[in-house]
């Protein structure tokens, strides 16, 4: 991973660590590296997040009235955390070092006195009032291989220690060189360091040369998607594509560490959709689209001051039951079941605790499933009964390893071993 023109005589490169699991079965395999995973690097709190840039128009509506008005509606979304999102700094945008490649200052980073009066304190306390933990965006300078990451770092270090921030979205990161990883791994150990661990990050893995799945997990978990249903423009979010990406994953990593993204259907662009030949959206209900981050950290990716009463009412049932059975899930391993998604599969994800014998299961029916009901394999599943969560649909008959369910089509189902 070094370019022979960063080999100089005065430098000393750090290899990576190497780790052999030996297994006797895939099944096997797959089991032990979550399991090495989990004990390689330390958990992250979990949450319930509002990143506001899933609206749209996120940097248009910025002001201190607005992000006030932002807090007090979080909770009505079953909100724990709110992100700040690109618009709150005095520099001006990402693009700033993105599309003009700027240089990037510690000024930069300074609270915009023109939309905020050069100060968190209100909005902060608007959070405390309403039982919100603020989170806030930041960009470290890319485009000078992060050379300037002990000053970024101090910035960091001072809005947390001034305001409280402990969660730190990190985006735009783009390791092009071995000097830019080692500059970012020495931004991330130090504020890690100087704060005993208090402040944490979330990795924004959406595009360009980033650390992916495995690679600074100790510093914070997985931003995975940025995909909206607000504009003309863009791959565009679908919940069947949405839960392909998590049911491929859970093979292999923990979603446990993963931030799955929630949009609202009331945002849809239809210009946008009419173009796609995909099923409508809107052909899965909202409640449909949160429940599929069920077994992952909800992102929630829209300005709940902006959602309708009646909609706040509905993803906030299905967060109020993530939060209530998010320790149980989260202490076991997450593993896919049933068919790949694709738009018409009986599908799934469950959580199987070998400890405990405890087992959580989450169905869901896509829109192009041809039969009511399925019957799914759960593997290493002891219990032989089933009651059900939330969801939509009924048990038909259970055993040891197998479940048989009916389902209405596009329509989610939770349960709990009994």
């Amino acid at each position: 991973g070094v370019h022979p023109s960063e080999i100089r005589p005065d430098r000393t490169f750090q290899g990576y660590r190497h780790d052999l699991i030996v297994y006797h079965s895939a099944s096997e395999r797959d089991s032990l590296l979550k399991a090495f995973l989990k004990k390689r690097f330390s958990a992250k709190p979990a949450s319930v997040m509002v990143n506001p840039w899933g609206c749209g128009q996120f940097p248009k509506l910025v002001s201190e009235a607005f992000l006030i008005e932002e807090m007090k509606a979080a909770p009505e979304v079953g909100a724990t955390h709110y992100q700040i999102d690109d618009a709150w700094e005095d520099g001006g945008a990402l693009s700033e070092l993105v599309v003009r490649s700027r240089h990037i200052t510690e000024r930069f980073w300074r609270i915009s006195r023109e939309r905020l009066n050069g100060t968190f304190a209100p909005i902060m306390q608007a959070a405390k009032e309403a039982g919100i933990e603020p989170g806030l965006w930041m960009a470290p300078s890319y485009n000078c291989e992060y050379q300037d990451w002990k000053a970024f770092a101090e910035r960091i270090l001072e809005l947390h220690h001034e305001y409280g921030f402990r969660a730190f979205k990190i985006d735009a990161v783009m390791i092009r060189t071995s000097e830019a990883e080692e500059n970012l791994r020495s931004l991330l150990d130090f504020v890690r360091e100087k704060t005993n661990g208090t402040v944490y990050f979330n990795l924004d893995t959406t595009n360009g040369q980033r650390p992916g799945y495995f690679l600074f997990l100790e510093y914070g978990n997985i931003f995975l998607e940025n995909r909206y249903v607000c504009h003309t423009w863009g791959v565009g979010y679908h919940p069947e594509k949405t839960l392909r990406s998590l049911w491929r994953l859970a093979k292999y990593m923990r979603t446990q560490e993963l931030q799955i993204e929630v949009p609202y259907a009331g945002d849809i662009n239809p210009e946008f959709y009419a173009k796609k030949t995909w099923v409508p959206p809107q052909t899965y209900p909202q409640e449909y689209w949160a429940a599929i981050a069920m077994f992952a950290n909800p992102l929630l990716w829209f300005a709940p001051s902006r959602v309708k009463p009646e909609d706040r009412g509905a993803i906030r049932g299905v967060m109020e039951i993530h939060k209530k059975y998010r320790d149980t899930v989260f202490a076991g391993e997450i593993l896919p079941v049933g068919e790949e998604p694709s738009g018409k599969a009986y599908t799934g994800l469950l959580s199987r605790n070998d400890a405990t014998g405890k087992a959580c299961l989450i169905l869901y029916r896509e829109a192009g499933a041809p039969e009511e009901n399925a019957e799914i394999a759960l593997p290493g599943v002891r219990a032989e009964r089933w009651s059900v969560v939330t969801g939509s649909g009924k048990v038909i008959r259970s055993a040891p390893g197998r479940i048989a369910a009916a389902m209405p089509r596009a329509s989610y189902l939770m349960l709990e071993s009994v």
